[in-house]
């Protein structure tokens, strides 16, 4: 484990432009959860409803707002469901 707080530093980056809405491709209850707000989200439900694709969809609606991505902080239990997050997430927003 590393001694210190691992620190990353913000990348310039280039959104995609597209017209299209993030929430398109959601069921109503993915897109409500989705565009819900800009402080905290608490997403709970069973396996293979969509939790993952709904919380990445939300990182990109918050980024078409304006949030910073380095602002915001998406939590899971395994480093592969991180990377996993992390890797769907920049293909969607870019």
């Amino acid at each position: 484990m590393a001694d210190g707080p691992r620190l990353y530093r913000p990348r310039a980056r280039e959104l995609p432009a597209s017209n299209a809405s993030v929430t398109a491709s959601l069921n109503a209850d993915q897109a409500r959860a989705a565009t819900f707000g800009d402080g905290p989200l608490l997403v709970i439900a069973g396996a293979g409803t969509g939790k993952t694709r709904t919380l990445i969809h939300r990182v990109a609606a918050l980024v078409e707002r304006g949030v910073a991505p380095e602002r915001i902080l998406l939590l899971t239990f395994t480093r592969r469901a991180a990377g996993e997050m992390l890797s769907r997430a920049e293909r969607l927003v870019g």
